[in-house]
């Protein structure tokens, strides 16, 4: 009797961790959707100070911020805003290895954060930074 019981609570342990997890993975692909198809949303990749390891993510053009998010996380706010005042956009030789893409670094209070975008997305990025109010402009 006992380990029946024993074998009951375990089967349902087990279906509300499948179930969890399923949960805990559905609102973390609802989210890099919701990032993708927002208007303005741009895939790009950041490589951050004293990293080596690129992340993937979307990055978002605001009125005053530049917001980045990780692709795949549950957090709801970006992970890294970029104040379109104090960025220094600096433009990285076109290198045939990486396909097309734009290596671009952002200079942010000494540090820099390289980003790696398709063409059309860097032109996306200078047009949004020379669009700044006079006095804002800073590359």
């Amino acid at each position: 009797m006992k380990f029946s019981l024993l074998v009951v609570l375990f089967g349902v342990g087990a279906v509300l961790l499948v179930v969890g997890a399923s949960v805990v993975l559905l609102i973390i692909l609802a989210r890099a959707i919701f990032l993708g198809t927002r208007i303005g949303a741009l895939r790009v990749m950041l490589r951050a100070p004293d990293s080596r390891q690129w992340q993937r993510g979307y990055a978002r053009y605001g009125r005053y911020h530049l917001a980045w998010a990780k692709l795949f996380s549950l957090k709801m706010r970006p992970d890294l805003l970029l104040p379109r005042q104090k960025v220094k956009l600096v433009v990285q030789p076109q290198n045939e290895q990486l396909g097309g893409a734009v290596l671009v670094t952002l200079v942010y209070h000494d540090k820099e954060y390289e980003l790696l975008m398709s063409q059309g997305d860097y032109t996306g990025l200078v047009s949004w930074v020379d669009s700044a109010p006079p006095g804002e402009l800073r590359y």
